[in-house]
């Protein structure tokens, strides 16, 4: 026996080193395996393939060396989270193949192996149910080389005296039906309503002599009071009360413990064949509330007898090694090692049997009694691998990963290519269809998909950088609830009831070390991950034309060296004071600008406003104005901090959802930070979120957000702010990562376990903020070296006319002679103390913030030198103190950037000796575009367009009332401030422009008056009308196409009456015989009343070239929103 058990120890032990290698080849990469097969199991327990069976799977089986069969999968089981030190591809279960030895599969040989339903224990996620799917399937392969075998090992027939005669078997019912709180995963299957009592009923069999059986229920509630669960047995009953709920806690357990699960109630009984428990729910008279079962089990000492049927089962005794003694053994009798591999076989004839074990913490054992068969589905018996794995590893080392759905690979592959194309990374699009295939047999698990970013990463030596993953995600992994719109799930925490400490995370799927996966704080991201959300085809080309958008040279300009901080106003209340959240928050804006002086910050602090009372509570119209209008201007990033939830920021919402989801500042798009509790949950389907719209917005908000998913404690918001600004603007250096890599970062310093999984990047995982290098500088005043200006002489007075000259330089402040493009530089008066109101409280908070702009303006550079002139508004604040100049300049394709700023110049008084002016500016104002005529017709949100001349220029200070100002018919208590929208033209401050959406006006006849005051002070003011007309329904109001003829290609441009909507296009082109040769149909954002970017080649459906002549041509476009439609016909001629 010793022998034997050394044997054992040695092969158990030494077959782990030989596996332990960091990676081996995919078996779909192994070249030795050429056939696949697939199958599946209904019961979990040890199975017998024959001959028929491997024949019914249209197998060659007298072609098969039945050495070289293998068996991949779990099965029904859950892949492991917790990573080892191997790299898991298809996980190969050890078989034993009876009659492999003659290298021939014959009649008389099988195969046994160990099969697994969903219906074993998962310590992990602490259920019996597989939380993913409801199969069970398996592979098999054969081919050249050997497979994995169990060892076989035959027992004894005279056990010992003291051999265990039984060992701990579990009996259990449970259903997954319900998520009380829609978040974590833990699931729940009977509801009980208030006195609501259910019978349940456990087979209980083959009990140990002297023992009793302990029944636990797992229970919970969501109750807002105090409720209480009874479990009764016969005459015995345990009764616990559950704590209520609150805005944090969604739900709740009793206190007490059985096996060291909470939220248990716990009766011993006595021996029986079978046990009914009955569970009574009480709701304390809240009839609104709810009781739970999780699962109900029945634990208890089963004799390991192979008459009673086959189980699977524990071991009491935690000794190393034991023997057991299983009675009414026969031929199909065995004790499987589930953790080992080793099978115990009775000798031949056995009617009782003893063999030794190895046992550890957590060993599982199987004793089989009679061999349970696979099934198989002729349809999909025959498994043909697809070949992405081979294609990747073909491939260089890919650096930009994207997951989806093959419902969603056209929009995928379009942003790949933008990835490819303008990033130059190695970019590739995988779906969650080919992964589950290759990792867990063709079942959702996400475990899988984490193993193959893990595998992809190290075998390609740790070049990925990138993971996006494409598409929503869901609390509900089995689609259970209606309208489910999950693309790629996520890591689920297991607390499922606290809002603070359950949390979703894709951080699970980079963290890929030995002994990661159940994210504790020890866990650390190696690549940079963020994920894309939408729900369908019309969503997801949204946000890859938003990131298209972003990244077009033409969308960057001045606006991308400002930066904007917003926070909550500080309430009070019984167990709140949160006046710390504005302080920390400006403290937070000062030290960025002290790291990065050149960055220009807006400070909106909420309590810095009036708050205004309305109907629907405490509002601050003009803090969403002063967003709204920072927006429309440009910045690169929105930092929240404060209160916040699934509808909005604040409780007076200065953020809502309709505010979300209507923003327009196309092309400008900010990364918004929101440190807040909630705003951007997506994983719940049945409630959209106001981040959600925020994000999804095709023509303003967010272009990505690092936002909080669960709620958030105070303290730990400041911490994780500081520290991700830190990498997010790149203190101390300009090695600027993307938005994901900075939070990576971030996260891997953060040393709280849970909270730190609640901030989620939301967005492409590339993109980067547009944050430019230094340096420029200043190097002449009015045509004088700035060095032979005197500290004194360096003052701007008010109506002085400024020359500035400056110039490009390099990190090492060398003129950069070969940079060619034009700067935009931005003046600003003296810095303003300012102070909070106490809206709420009685707390102030002063604070400082940057001047009024004085001036914008527009210079071309050359050879890295540039000059700008311009004049200092009369109405500047005549005290002398220091004025802040900043610069962004851009080579001429728009592919550099280089900031810089000056603080060396004062800025006050007058220049009394200024040439008189007492002329207004020429003004002239036009709707949608300049060929609008006075007294005309537009639809209900047309794009105000308006072109000053002053010889002075036009003063955009907006000081001493002095705004440019439009006012809608003559509504003087509600004027639109367009000082923000207003630029000069390029070299020439003389003269310049402002455009401004003016968004769903009434039908009808309308006056608008544009007043405007040059930097003199003199004003001047232009008024036109116009009727604006019905726009509910979509209408093409003209159509034609260039070049016509047509030689290529021609270019089709759209009139309609539906600004800024995704509409859905069809062109067709027929003979004129009315033969159609070629259509497409597409969706196209409008950004206004023209869409222009519509093409035909001049190619019928196969690719040919069409011959010469007259063509008919019809567009059709698509309203959603109206639920309407529209086509145009026309004729073009082909050359």
């Amino acid at each position: 026996m010793r022998n034997k058990l050394s044997a054992f120890f040695f092969f158990v032990f030494g077959w782990n080193l030989i596996s332990a290698q960091n990676l081996n080849t995919h078996p779909f990469l192994d070249e030795t395996m050429v056939s696949w097969r697939q199958f599946s199991v209904e019961e979990t327990g040890v199975h017998k393939i024959t001959k028929d069976f491997l024949s019914k799977l249209d197998l060659p089986v007298k072609e098969i060396d039945p050495r070289t069969i293998r068996i991949f999968g779990r099965g029904g089981q859950m892949l492991p989270l917790k990573l080892g030190d191997a790299v898991e591809t298809l996980y190969e279960n050890a078989i034993i193949v009876r009659g492999e030895e003659d290298g021939s599969f014959d009649d008389a040989d099988y195969i046994l192996f160990m099969g697994y339903a969903n219906d074993t224990w998962n310590k992990e996620s602490e259920t019996y149910l597989n939380l993913y799917h409801d199969t069970a399937k398996y592979y098999i392969t054969y081919g050249t080389s050997f497979g994995k075998r169990a060892l076989a090992m035959e027992g004894t027939d005279s056990p010992e005296t003291g051999a265990a005669t039984d060992a701990v078997y579990t009996a259990f019912l449970e259903e997954d039906k319900y998520n009380i709180g829609s978040l974590g995963r833990r699931w729940f299957g009977k509801r009980f309503s208030n006195d609501q009592e259910e019978l349940f009923t456990l087979e209980t069999p083959n009990v140990a002599s002297g023992t009793q059986i302990d029944v636990a229920a797992r229970v919970a509630s969501d109750g807002s009071n105090i409720t209480s669960f009874r479990l009764t047995i016969g005459s015995d009953a345990d009764a616990k009360s559950i704590s209520g709920t609150s805005k944090t806690i969604v739900g709740s357990e009793p206190s007490t413990s059985f096996n060291q699960l909470k939220g248990m109630l716990h009766l011993p009984q006595n021996a029986a064949e079978s046990i009914t428990a009955k569970l009574l729910f009480n709701s304390n008279g809240d009839l609104s509330s709810n009781g739970y079962l999780d699962f109900i089990m029945a634990q208890y000492q089963r004799n390991l007898d192979g008459a009673g049927g086959s189980f699977m089962f524990s071991l009491a005794s935690q000794d190393a090694a034991q023997e057991l003694a299983v009675a009414s053994s026969s031929s199909e009798t065995c004790v499987w090692e589930l953790d080992g591999d080793v099978v115990h076989i009775p000798p031949a004839g056995a009617t009782t049997f003893g063999c030794n074990v190895i046992v550890g913490e957590d060993s599982k054992f199987y004793l089989s009694t009679a061999y349970k068969k696979p099934i198989y589905r002729r349809s999909t018996r025959v498994l043909n691998p697809t070949s992405f794995l081979t294609n990747l590893m073909a491939l260089p080392p890919t650096t930009y990963l994207l997951i989806t759905s093959e419902t969603f690979r056209k929009e995928a592959e379009l942003l790949v290519s933008h990835r490819k194309n303008v990033a130059g990374l190695s970019a590739q699009v995988v779906t969650v269809e080919e992964i589950y295939e290759a990792f867990s047999t063709g079942q959702q698990d996400i475990a899988a998909i984490r193993n193959f970013v893990r595998y992809l990463y190290f075998s390609q030596g740790n070049k990925l950088k990138y993971l996006c993953l494409f598409g929503d995600t869901s609390y509900d992994y089995k689609k259970r609830t209606a309208a489910n719109d999950m693309v790629v799930p996520t890591f689920h925490a297991l607390n499922s009831f606290s809002l603070t400490y359950s949390f979703m995370s894709d951080d699970f799927f980079v963290m890929l070390d030995e002994n990661e996966g159940m994210l504790t704080s020890f866990d650390r991201m190696d690549v940079a991950v963020g994920r894309m959300v939408f729900s369908d085809a019309s969503q997801a080309r949204v946000l890859v034309n938003k990131v298209i958008d972003y990244e077009s040279p033409i969308n960057r300009g001045s606006w991308n060296n400002s930066f904007t901080i917003l926070s909550d106003d500080a309430d009070i209340g019984k167990n709140k004071d949160d006046f710390s959240l504005q302080v920390t928050l400006d403290a937070l804006g000062d030290e960025i600008v002290r790291q990065k002086p050149l960055m220009n910050i807006t400070k909106i602090h909420s309590d810095a406003y009036m708050q205004v009372a309305s109907a629907g509570g405490d509002r601050y119209p003009d803090v969403e104005t002063a967003l709204a209008n920072r927006l429309a201007h440009g910045t690169l990033v929105v930092n929240y901090f404060g209160h916040g939830g699934e509808d909005g920021l604040a409780q007076e919402f200065i953020v809502d959802k309709d505010m979300a989801s209507t923003l327009f500042h196309p092309g400008k798009y900010p990364l918004f930070i929101t440190v807040t509790c909630e705003f951007s949950r997506f994983d719940n389907h049945t409630r959209p979120t106001a981040g959600e719209m925020l994000y999804q917005n095709p023509t303003g908000g967010a272009i990505g957000m690092v936002s909080t998913t669960r709620q958030i404690f105070i303290n730990r918001g400041v911490d994780y702010n500081k520290i991700l600004s830190k990498y997010l603007f790149a203190y101390g250096n300009e090695d600027y990562t993307s938005i994901a890599e900075a939070l990576r970062l971030a996260k891997n310093e953060f040393t709280d376990a849970n909270q730190k999984r609640v901030l989620f990047y939301i967005g492409d995982p590339a993109l980067k903020l547009h944050i430019p290098k230094r340096e420029i500088a200043i190097s002449h005043l009015n045509g004088i070296p700035i060095d032979e200006v005197a500290v004194a002489a360096r003052k701007f007075k008010a109506l002085d006319k400024i020359t500035l000259g400056g110039e490009i330089l390099g990190s090492s402040g060398v003129l950069q002679q070969d940079f060619n493009g034009t700067v935009s530089l931005q003046i600003f008066d003296k810095e303003v103390e300012r102070s909070t109101l106490g809206n709420d409280q009685a707390k102030i908070m002063n604070f400082q913030t940057l001047g009024a702009q004085v001036f914008e303006g527009l210079a071309t550079v050359t050879d890295g030198l540039f000059s700008s002139t311009f004049v200092i508004p009369k109405d500047i604040n005549l005290d002398v103190d220091t004025a802040r100049i900043s610069f962004i300049a851009f080579n001429q394709y728009k592919t550099e950037s280089v900031g810089g700023y000056s603080n060396q110049f004062d800025i006050g008084g007058i220049n009394t000796a200024a040439a008189s002016d007492t002329q207004g500016p020429t003004i002239d104002v036009f709707l949608e575009n300049r060929s609008f005529v006075n007294g005309g017709k537009v639809f209900n949100s047309p794009m105000l367009i308006v072109d000053f001349q002053d010889e002075n220029g036009i003063n955009s200070s907006g000081g001493l009332g002095h705004d440019i100002i439009a006012t809608l018919d003559n509504n003087q208590a509600s004027p639109y401030v367009l000082n923000a929208f207003y630029s000069t033209a390029l070299d020439d401050f003389t003269k310049g422009t402002l455009a401004y959406p003016l968004n769903n006006l009434e039908l009808g006849f309308h006056t608008l008056t544009l007043r405007a005051w040059d930097t003199h002070n003199n004003p001047s003011s232009k008024t036109i009308s116009f009727t604006v007309v019905d726009s509910s329904l979509i209408q093409i109001e003209n159509v034609f196409n260039s070049p016509n003829p047509v030689t290529n290609q021609t270019t089709f441009f759209v009139q309609h009456n539906r600004p800024r909507e995704l509409l859905d296009v069809k062109i067709s082109i027929f003979t004129v015989d009315g033969k159609r040769i070629w259509d497409n149909s597409h969706k196209v954002f409008s950004s206004s009343y023209l869409i222009d970017n519509l093409t035909w080649d001049a190619t019928t459906y196969g690719g040919q070239k069409v011959n010469k002549g007259t063509y008919v041509y019809t567009i059709g476009l698509i309203s959603t929103l109206s639920n309407s439609s529209d086509i145009y016909s026309g004729k073009l001629i082909v050359n």
